[in-house]
């Protein structure tokens, strides 16, 4: 019999049977809302819903044999093989005590955007593989938590992103728009932002669903992504590259961005400190069709790659048996 070492103080190894048992801590059942919102489109906003992760974490849980359940509070937690948690909803000390209950193989921690979690380090590496967002050059390291991308917004897809033949499609695909910018336009830095590239037309401004948005990137050959509220990770620049979209990213360099999301990996994206020469980048490949059509392939295989190796990790540590 296969089994899986389990984490949490003096934790016992549990039998590693099929299906996986994934259960999700939050205050209502994320997947039943996801699929609501992602089908009928419902106009209700993003932020009312539990996890925007939803789409990403099932997609990268796809090859697995899993069973998902949800739990209202980390107190109902009982064992199971990963749990899945946000870091916004539950005190540090429940989650703590839950885990302790649950002794998962796998913990996904979710939404440290501003990096407020490093006491959390101090019982995650009690578990033989935490996979978690954003990455802190001020948390303690430890070899047992990776990071994985952001993903993209609950709603946006359906079914894999990465297949040979959704990647073709995608790279080879006439696109409608130069670039597009999916969000609101806040005074300040946005706006300006997107007056240097106001020139370069057809393009795409505005607020949409995310299913709405995804048609979008998918029609665009650039996506603008100025940095987030605090972090300079976005969910946007992920979301681009599922769409086989370029990223712009402007106000920082490709050395600073690598140093603050390492080891994530090296996207190709484009990088500049000024707009305007992230600018002159877009026109150049604008000229040069085969080298735009090579740049938008080389995004949708970065993000391929991404999503394999921390598919490879999961798999590494629950052994053959998981898969399907």
């Amino acid at each position: 019999m296969v089994r899986a070492v389990t984490g949490g103080e003096r934790a016992k190894p549990t039998p590693l049977s099929r299906p996986l048992r994934v259960v999700w801590i939050a205050p209502r059942d994320p997947v039943p809302q996801a699929d609501t919102f992602r089908i009928e489109r419902v106009p209700s906003s993003v932020y009312d819903l539990v996890l925007w992760e939803v789409d990403f974490i099932r997609e990268v849980l796809a090859p697995f044999d899993v069973a998902y359940s949800h739990v209202e509070h980390p107190s109902q937690l009982e064992p199971c093989h990963i749990v899945v948690c946000s870091r916004n909803h539950y005190r540090r000390k429940d989650i703590s005590r839950g885990l302790r209950r649950a002794r998962p193989t796998i913990v996904f921690h979710l939404s440290d955007e501003y990096g407020r979690d490093a006491a959390w380090i101090k019982f995650l590496k009690d578990y033989p593989l935490v996979l978690r967002q954003y990455n802190f050059d001020s948390y303690p390291y430890h070899r047992s938590i990776k990071p994985i991308p952001l993903g993209y917004m609950v709603g946006m897809i359906e079914g894999p992103s990465t297949t040979t033949e959704i990647m073709d499609a995608l790279g080879d695909r006439e696109r409608q728009y130069t670039w597009s910018f999916v969000g609101g336009v806040k005074k300040g830095k946005r706006r300006a932002v997107l007056k240097t590239f106001d020139e370069i037309r057809p393009h795409f401004i505005g607020a949409l669903h995310p299913a709405e948005m995804a048609e979008v990137y998918r029609n665009s050959n650039f996506v603008l992504c100025p940095a987030g509220d605090f972090n300079i990770l976005c969910f946007r620049n992920f979301e681009a590259s599922v769409c086989g979209a370029i990223p712009v990213v402007g106000g920082t360099t490709r050395e600073r961005y690598l140093e603050a999301t390492e080891p994530l990996g090296d996207p190709p994206w484009i990088f500049h400190e000024s707009w305007k020469e992230g600018l002159e980048e877009v026109r150049a490949l604008l000229a040069d069709e085969r080298a735009l059509r090579a740049r938008r392939m080389k995004v949708l295989a970065w993000w391929a790659a991404e999503l394999d190796r921390t598919r490879n990790r999961i798999g590494s540590m629950l052994g053959p048996l998981a898969r399907r």
